[in-house]
This record gives C-alpha cells, structure tokens and sequence, in this order.
C-alpha cells in the first residue's frame, strides 16, 4: 500500500506500477477539472487486476454530487472515495461530501504525521484516505477477497 501527493502524470505513472504489485493503492491528488480521463481508464485497468482504489474526495466543503472532484468522481467498482471525519466522528468542517459520490468518511483532522525531524499534524481527507487503506490492507491479509468482496466489506461494516 502507497500513499503519494503528486499530479498528472506522474500520478497516472505512479499509479499505474503500483496496482501492477499491490492489492491496495491509496491516491490523494484531485481537481475539479475532468482532465482525469486516463485516470479512469487506468482505474478500470487496475481493477482488472484485483486492486482496490482508495481516493480522497477534496477538502472544498463542495457537494461532489452537483460539482464533480477527481478522480474520486469516478466510478468504477474498485474506487472507494473517502470524505474526513472530525474528533467528534462528524464530517470534518473542510471535508467534500456526497451522497452518492462519496463511500465513507474517516478520520482527518489533526492526524500526525512524519516530517523531516519529526512529527506534525495535518488535516484533511489526504489525511482519512490512508486510515481507509490500512485497514483495506489489514483485511486483505486475513482473507481473500476480490475488490468487489473487499469493497462492499469497508461499506457494510466500516473501518
């Protein structure tokens, strides 16, 4: 499992070696823009490779149901799109939602993380993906699941 801030290409590129290698690839870039058409593509030739897509759904308090963010806009069934949650277990005051274009929320506001010399806090729904992906991968090494089982799994009982 890979967690990467990078755009375009190079995200397409990155994306691309790594569904190659593993079940779970965790993705955090986005744009409002449908310039994402090979992401798409990319994702529907990922899940031919039985891997689940995990993707931050924005930080622009936006209904990503009336305005589209990618690639977490698309859908495909190994995409799991993850909003933030706060302390309080509510969608966090930043957080994109939709009711039909976001799968589930994890926590993401003040999440510490690894910087040069040591340790920060950062918010955001970058920061809920991984929480999402971990627990993805955790599931994937008890049981053998398809990204379609592994998937409906995270919805029906959350992580």
């Amino acid at each position: 499992m890979f967690v990467w801030h990078s755009l375009y290409s190079s995200t397409i590129s990155s994306f691309a070696y790594q569904g190659l290698y593993n079940p779970v690839v965790g993705n955090t870039p986005g744009t409002k823009k449908k310039a994402w058409h090979s992401f798409r593509l990319l994702c529907q030739k990922v899940e031919s490779f039985q891997t689940a897509t995990l993707l931050a759904t924005g930080n622009a308090t936006t209904n990503t149901d009336v305005t589209p963010f990618y690639p977490s806009g698309y859908t495909a069934p190994n995409i799991i799109s993850v909003a933030a949650t706060d302390n309080d277990d509510l969608l966090a005051s930043f957080s994109n939602y939709g009711v039909s274009t976001v799968d589930l929320a994890a926590p993401g506001v003040l999440i510490a993380s690894t910087v040069r010399g040591g340790y920060a806090y950062f918010s955001g729904t970058s920061m809920a993906t991984p929480h999402v992906s971990g627990a993805a991968a955790l599931i994937l090494s008890v049981c053998s699941l398809n990204t379609t089982q592994l998937k409906d799994m995270i919805l029906a009982h959350g992580v």
